[in-house]
């Protein structure tokens, strides 16, 4: 086993020499240990396969603070310095490269990510930062600062150094921990990152980047507030650079624990991975290439704060070879030759048992580090740092995407069927088992309230997850086209400095959309999946693809399901089927018909369902509202899932029928209120009203465009009772229940940092459903409905003012693309 880098080495069978272009393949003869060839390079290399491999016996590896290597004693070799791992698995000898391309296939997006990253580091970046490094390389021991110790100055060791010494930030107010207040959130089952175009630099409403949960709380606070006016050097700087990666990696190893240990014990995300992905973000902040913006002064400012402190640098410097260089291939050059130091910063307090891996698909393990690489005195083991952020920002979504995913998806299961199928709910609290009899029969369940309160969130969830990956894999797409498309690109933009490099290498393998979609599939938590469901495939993201809501979340179905130990299955006796029943009714009783818009309950993003209605100007168009035919004079099955707009009558398309009037629309509007209250969340709190681009304008619009639609039909559907004998307290009675059992729930489990904005809204509710009940047969009743409708009319308003100008016009006469598609 190589010294450096822990090669696996494995007894094989005879193995077939290979020919290779650039490199042969590295096992031959009866041994199998692989010397220093590589494997096939881009040459034909070829060759006859192996026998039969013996047991693959063992590996060795370096131990603590020691170099793995075989030493030549006379006629033999001795081990010194390594441990043995043990290997069990049984193997046949390999044969030789099939005489193909001698591509190197990876076992996931972060593994090529690391390949193609190092070779981009190794051929376009080591050799040629080395010829400054007298000028820009940094040594911890040289940095001097005011707030010395007494003892000592600056430690050669960065897991020794101190913020409230060690830094030239003089502010005051603990400004100079990197961590700030240091009780953020950094792992979650619940929160996501950011897309927010106005906190993502770059980002359009329909392409852009995700910062992950992870970076949006990244420990720099002291970048953030270095006094550049203090004498700074590049000792100095890396010493604020190793004080800020230092506290990143003891924050994430922290809280890992912490978070693995109380709230997720499946959690098993490879540390190393952790840190090497802020490692990178860190990396791109020395560069000047990141993307996170947030909406702190201090984020908004590092930047600036960054190019005046190596624009004095460089003039501290006055050297001809320097003031050659643009500031960005300084930046460039100062990170990579300092690179090593913030990387044992980072890993200060990774334990022996963290491990850095990078793994091809066959299984060949090229590296595996103790401490995440701490003690390795040459390499840095990751090469993330080499791949442009929205690539691996991509990946870790989709790594989180897949992870969340299973955990809500195993939690809807566990509420809707229960252990072994004991239970069939649906996901609006009915419980699908009972038979469809008059009177309190089939009434919602408690204990099918969970399938409710689990689905209704997971499935909007789901909505904004895929618009998110939507965003990301378009903006994929257009930037590897310009690296396929285009043989001529340049690295025009020193902001993206060895993208092109990064790029023509990623084209070679993974050159569309598709082929990269298929890699993010083989992340570890994307290939589990729960049991009894489909693995995550991004390729598919149709009605039953990657984002589909699972078969546990859906109402009933139309007749009575009857459960045993082989599974679930429905009942269709004509007694037990919701149509039949509804056909029965339908033709003994004489309707009210209302008009409604109605988004109905399949997924999807509101503003697209609603996007005719959005966008006419047409206050006659009825093309966009469906006819309810409501049926509500016999109540005998008003405790029952008689969910009836799903029975359209096949001779009138636009025809619904509901005996179930008041709580099929009732329900239809909160779902729709929680979609649109959470889709139109950022646009709410919006502050940057000068953004024409944004679709928050129109979505505003169409919004309260929409609640007075709602406020027309809620005067409809009041008329449907005056036809009735009975109160109208019975209907708030059911209202009240669906909001405590569904809205509310759903709403503070989606917006979790705004549950004050709803606390109030609910207290000032619950008086006036007090008030309705008292009064509900009274001509001034204190209506529930308006009081919510002109809650959310409120809402819209801000959400108008919020993002007052008007969209952007269009060019009457724009003048083509020449590069562009044909339309």
């Amino acid at each position: 086993c190589s010294a450096r880098t822990t090669k696996m080495e494995a007894q094989g069978g005879g193995g077939g020499r290979g020919s290779g272009g650039r490199g042969r393949v590295a096992a031959r003869g009866r041994g199998g240990v692989a010397g220093r060839g590589g494997v096939a390079g881009r040459g034909r290399g070829g060759g006859r396969g192996g026998g039969r491999g013996r047991r693959l016996r063992q590996i060795l590896l370096p131990q603590q603070g020691r170099q793995c290597d075989l030493v030549k004693n006379g006629r033999h070799r001795q081990v010194v310095g390594c441990r043995v791992f043990r290997w069990r698995r049984r193997g046949h000898g390999g044969g030789g490269s099939s005489g193909g391309d001698g591509i190197e296939h990876d076992k996931d997006a972060k593994n090529m990510f690391d390949r193609i990253g190092e070779k981009v580091y190794k051929e376009k970046v080591e050799k040629v930062a080395d010829n400054y490094s007298s000028q820009l390389k940094g040594t911890l021991s040289n940095a001097k600062f005011e707030k010395k110790p007494e003892t000592q100055q600056t430690p050669e060791d960065p897991c020794d150094l101190k913020y409230q010494y060690h830094t030239n930030v003089t502010s005051g107010g603990n400004k100079e921990y990197p961590c700030g207040n240091g009780t953020k959130e950094r792992f979650s089952d619940i929160r996501d990152g950011e897309c927010d175009k106005n906190k993502i630099s770059g980002n359009k409403d329909d392409e852009g980047a995700c910062a992950p949960f992870r970076r949006l709380h990244l420990c720099v606070r002291n970048l953030e507030n270095i006094n550049i006016n203090k004498k700074i050097d590049n000792d100095t700087l890396l010493a604020e650079v190793c004080l800020a990666a230092k506290h990143e990696g003891e924050s994430l190893v922290e809280k890992y624990k912490e978070y693995k240990e109380k709230k997720n014990t499946n959690f098993d995300t490879n540390l190393c991975t952790i840190l090497a992905r802020s490692f990178a973000d860190i990396g791109d902040i020395i560069r000047g290439k990141d993307l996170y913006l947030d909406h702190e002064p201090g984020k908004q400012h590092l930047e600036e704060r960054l190019e005046r402190i190596f624009e004095n640098i460089k003039k501290k410097n006055n050297n001809n070879e320097l003031n050659n260089l643009s500031l960005d291939k300084f930046r460039e050059y100062w990170w990579a030759l300092n690179r090593k130091e913030v990387w044992k910063a980072i890993t200060c307090r990774a334990e022996e048992k963290d491990r850095y891996f990078k793994i091809r698909e066959n299984g060949k393990l090229l590296l595996w580090n103790y401490n995440c690489g701490h003690h390795v005195d040459k390499d840095v083991p990751t090469n993330l740092d080499y791949v442009p952020q929205h690539l691996r920002w991509f990946d870790e979504w989709s790594e989180e995407f897949c992870r969340k995913r299973n955990i809500k998806l195993k939690m809807a299961k566990e509420a809707c069927r229960g252990e072994g199928n004991t239970k069939y709910c649906s996901l609006n609290g009915y419980d699908c088992t009972k038979r469809i009899e008059k009177g309190d029969s089939c009434s919602r369940e408690s204990k099918c309230t969970g399938c409710s309160n689990e689905c209704n969130p997971y499935q909007l969830w789901l909505e904004e997850q895929q618009n998110e990956f939507k965003i990301q894999k378009d903006k994929y797409d257009k930037e590897i086209k310009k690296y396929v498309n285009n043989k001529s690109i340049t690295n025009s933009n020193t902001k993206k400095e060895y993208y092109k490099e990064f790029y023509d290498e990623l084209k070679e393998q993974y050159g569309s959309v598709k082929n990269f979609l298929t890699l993010l599939n083989k992340g570890t938590y994307c290939k589990k999946g729960v049991e009894g469901e489909s693995t995550i495939n991004f390729n598919k993201t149709d009605d039953k693809g990657a984002f589909y809501r699972s078969d546990y979340c859906q109402r009933c179905p139309d007749c009575v399901v009857v459960c045993d130990n082989q599974g679930c299955k429905e009942n269709k006796k004509h007694d037990n089927c919701r149509s039949e029943i509804i056909k029965e009714i339908v033709l003994s009783e004489t309707p009210t018909v209302i008009d409604v818009l109605y988004s109905d309950d399949k997924q999807g993003v509101i503003t697209e369902k609603l996007d005719d209605f959005c966008s006419s100007t047409n206050k006659e168009d009825r093309k966009y509202y469906k006819k309810w035919k409501c049926y509500n004079k016999n109540s005998d099955y008003d405790k029952c899932e008689m969910i009836s707009w799903l029975y359209e009558d096949p001779k009138e398309s636009n025809l619904m029928l509901s005996i179930k009037c008041f709580d099929s629309w009732a329900q239809n509007l909160l779902i729709d209120i929680i979609r649109w209250e959470h889709q139109l969340k950022d646009c709410i709190n919006n502050t940057n009203v000068t953004d024409c681009e944004s679709k928050c304008i129109k979505n505003c619009q169409c919004y309260e465009k929409w609640i007075k639609q709602k406020k027309k039909e809620w005067q409809q559907v009041k008329k449907v009772f005056e036809k009735q004998n009975e109160s109208l307290g019975i209907y708030y009675k059911n209202l009240n229940n669906l909001f405590n059992s569904n809205f509310f729930q759903v709403m503070f489990a989606l917006d979790q940092d705004e549950k004050g904005k709803w606390d109030q809204f609910r207290e000032d509710l619950k008086k006036k459903f007090e008030t309705s009940k008292d009064k509900a047969s009274t001509a001034n009743s204190q209506d529930a409905i308006e009081f919510l409708l002109d809650h959310l009319k409120d809402n819209a308003t801000t959400c108008k003012d919020n993002n007052s100008n008007k969209p952007c016009n269009s060019p009457k006469n724009p003048t083509p693309n020449p590069c562009g598609k044909k339309q």
